[in-house]
């Protein structure tokens, strides 16, 4: 085994849930380059889409970072994002998949958030560039898992597959690692708390 492939992890439980978290990749050089050469999170390296880790939509910790995000999306201007009338259409950006989790909708394979190349203002998260804009901290204006370290997991039964949501799909590629677990759930970690090295 090759040492580079080696991890160390940490894992808590919480509340009847076990979060697990790669150490290695948490205290890496590891920097996003959305834009700058990024494959993103398909099953194939697709740079010219400029999608970065936003295929998939994002996806919300809850009602408070969906009222919260809301309330940005709700100053984005035309100039400034791309699919606000079709947000508008849709009876807003935000909805719940068929799980009951609260993300945004996808739009023409990618976060309606997220400008494409071929927008007047440049590709990139409409929220991010108008944080930016408004001389703010994007992680202010973003749902909480969007644009984070690429961590979370969406955990089934033992009888079903772990289905990953945007936030870890793509993260083999950066060695990203965290999953969170219901008891007895089928997962990709460690299942006990402990540190130690794990093989990618």
């Amino acid at each position: 085994m090759d040492s580079a492939d080696l991890h160390e992890w940490v894992s808590f439980d919480l509340d009847g849930d076990t979060y697990v978290f790669d150490l290695t990749f948490l205290t890496s050089n590891w920097a996003c380059i959305f834009g700058q050469g990024c494959l993103g999170i398909l099953d194939h390296p697709a740079p010219e889409l400029v999608h970065g880790c936003c295929t998939y939509g994002a996806h919300f910790t809850g009602k408070k970072d969906r009222k919260r995000v809301q309330g940005y999306a709700d100053r984005l201007t035309d100039e400034q994002w791309q699919h606000k009338a079709t947000a508008a259409e849709l009876g807003g950006a935000i909805t719940k998949d068929e799980d009951g989790n609260i993300v945004s909708h996808v739009v023409d394979g990618a976060c309606i958030f997220l400008n494409r190349i071929d927008f007047a203002g440049g590709p990139g998260c409409a929220l991010h560039s108008a944080a930016l804009q408004a001389d703010e901290r994007p992680l202010d204006w973003k749902p909480r898992c969007a644009g984070r370290c690429l961590c979370a997991s969406t955990i089934t039964s033992m009888t079903t597959s772990t289905t990953p949501t945007p936030c870890e799909s793509g993260s083999a590629e950066t060695g990203a690692r965290a999953a969170r677990s219901s008891t007895g759930g089928a997962w990709r970690g460690p299942r006990r708390s402990s540190i130690g090295p794990r093989s990618m």
